[in-house]
């Protein structure tokens, strides 16, 4: 009897009928960074022959890897089809059987996969193009509250007050004003906070309540009939026609994969293409042409974006085009992976593992200029050390409390990076032979009544909370995290972090985490290995030499803030206004 390949998405046991079983969960966790960095990294100097800035807004969204349930990643498909394709030319089915594929793209690799080697696929559901027409047609018509709202915001216009004149936009993200606001405040510059939201909801709502205080201006209020007109243009240009640039982006994003890493997989780019339809990305883009009708019109000089989201980029595009410097002050107080397609900007960094990792990853012609990588800080990151060194926290002589700072990733992933703190508690608890507590502080976008049922069966005291970050840090012992922000500040505060990731690598680690002598435990057996022997002389090592590296690497006095004002002003004053403008 010929043998099937079945292929599923979750870890599951043999198959009783004897088919070979393909687990694409387990697949993918398996591939080297290697592999993957090839794939990230290499996809950066792919450029399309049309629809450049297209491409280069949404390249982060289309390629960069996740676990989010219905992404389209191509650098995903990608490192699955390779570990599919070992499999199926190593045991050679007759037939391969989806079985519980839950995700369209996993499932067009397969059939991939299938149509390259010649072997029947069955069950591989992940539409075909009229779906594609479909989501095209729903993400077109998901536009229509978007110029509404700019037909609103024309009336609207007349009787707001919109600056005349300004150097400097500031685009601080929906809900991270906070990250922009120190610089904002010590700029002695000429400046104008833009908001993204829509009009209608800006006015309606109390949206960002903290960025109120800086006058700022709705981006839509910048439309004019020209705008309008440039919008409408651009969706039936760009968008409405998208089966023929989508066709020719398949083809050519096919072929530049077949040459560079001998992958085959046209259905699952063209399914990456369809979740970027269904993830309104395209209103970011058409906000673009608004943003470089701000430009215009208050005669700015520099444009500084908080996310590197479509949105961001959308507006460093704009900047590009209208001879506009563009700067990226980010959230996050690490930074991730430093993206290929690298725009015309200056980046603030927290510390220089970025650009020591930018310099020895990414290829030299996706590289930015040296200088535009600036190593600044983050004022949180000194106000947290301030703070730290100006208060303090009692703790008991015989009791060991664990921070277990979560995030909102896929439940099963939250699951077992709590289970497995729990685990480690318990075992730390033997260990150190002292009376070890659990607090649980969630992420703020998410509820902490899911952790209920986690926590609910363990006889350690859990509390779960999302109450007050920096006393929760300097009232533990340990941080354990899987690849937050939290686990640096835990280190800023005196707190050691250790990282569960089993994820690795669609789940990246932090670059400080894998920089510092910070210890991350890749299976459930490093988990019970590494606390079953943990000691407390252990604990104060890395303790020590954690907050030896931070300090080392990362800027935590002076004022950031003010020095990132300090380079912007400098070059505004350096910088002559161009001639397009």
């Amino acid at each position: 009897m010929e043998r099937r390949l079945v292929v599923c998405q979750e870890a599951a046991d043999s198959d009783e009928n004897g088919d070979d079983v393909f687990c694409i969960e387990d697949a993918l966790q398996s591939v080297s960074r290697a592999q993957w960095e090839e794939f990230y990294y290499d996809l950066g100097l792919f450029r399309p022959s049309e629809g450049t800035e297209i491409y280069e807004s949404m390249w982060k969204h289309f390629v960069v890897p996740t676990l989010s349930k219905g992404d389209g990643s191509l650098a995903r498909s990608a490192l699955l089809y390779r570990q599919l394709e070992d499999r199926v030319t190593e045991a050679e089915p007759a037939e391969i059987v989806c079985d519980s594929v839950e995700r369209p793209t996993d499932a067009a690799v397969v059939d991939d996969v299938g149509r390259e080697y010649d072997v029947p696929v069955r069950n591989a559901e992940y539409g075909g193009k009229r779906r594609t027409a479909f989501a095209c047609l729903t993400a077109t018509l998901g536009l229509l509250p978007f110029f509404v709202d700019q037909l609103l915001s024309l009336v609207a216009a007349v009787f707001v007050d919109v600056p005349e004149r300004s150097e400097t936009l500031f685009v601080p993200a929906v809900g991270r004003f906070e990250s922009m606001r120190p610089v904002i405040d010590r700029a002695e510059m000429e400046y104008t906070v833009v908001a993204t939201p829509l009009t209608a909801v800006w006015y309606l709502k109390s949206v960002a309540p903290a960025m109120r205080a800086y006058d700022p201006v709705p981006i839509n209020l910048f439309t004019t009939p020209a705008v309008l007109f440039r919008q409408v243009q651009y969706v039936i240009l760009e968008l409405g026609i998208q089966e023929g640039l989508r066709g020719r982006l398949v083809s050519e994003l096919d072929e530049f994969m077949r040459r560079e890493f001998d992958v085959a997989m046209p259905n699952a780019i063209e399914q990456s293409l369809r979740q970027l339809y269904q993830s309104n990305v395209y209103r970011r883009l058409l906000l673009g042409l608004v943003f470089e009708s701000a430009i215009e019109r208050v005669g700015a000089k520099q444009v500084a974006i908080g996310t590197e989201s479509v949105l961001g980029r959308s507006v460093l595009l704009a900047a590009r085009r209208t001879g506009c410097a563009g700067y990226q002050i980010p959230h996050s107080i690490t930074t991730e992976y430093v993206a290929p397609i690298q725009l015309d900007r200056t980046i603030f960094l927290p510390s220089g593992l970025p650009i020591d990792y930018l310099e020895e990853r990414v290829p030299q012609s996706a590289r930015k200029n040296e200088d535009a990588l600036v190593k600044a800080g983050r004022p949180y990151l000194t106000e947290l050390k301030r703070d730290v060194a100006e208060t303090s926290v009692e703790r008991s002589d015989n009791s060991f409390r664990i921070l277990v700072a979560t995030q909102p990733h896929d439940d099963e992933i939250r699951d077992a990076f709590v289970e497995n703190a729990l685990a480690a508690a318990h075992l730390l608890a033997d260990a150190l032979e002292a009376d070890v507590s659990v607090v649980v502080k969630t992420h703020p976008s998410e509820d902490p009544e899911y952790y209920e049922s986690v926590t609910g069966e363990t006889d350690l005291p859990v509390e779960i909370t999302d109450g007050d970050l920096r006393w929760n840090l300097q009232a533990s012992d340990l941080v354990l995290t899987v690849n937050s922000n939290v686990g640096l500040e835990g280190i800023i505060a005196g707190t050691p972090c250790v990282c569960i990731n089993f994820w690795n690598p669609l789940l990246y680690d932090l670059l400080y985490a894998k920089q510092a002598p910070v210890p991350i435990l890749r299976s459930p057996d490093e988990v019970q290995s590494f606390f079953r022997s943990l000691t407390a002389d252990d604990v104060s090592a890395l303790r020590s030499d954690q907050t030896e590296f931070v300090e080392e690497q990362f800027v935590l006095d002076g004022s950031p803030a003010r020095a990132i004002a300090s380079r912007m002003e400098s070059d505004l004053e350096n910088r002559p206004r161009s001639d397009s403008v």
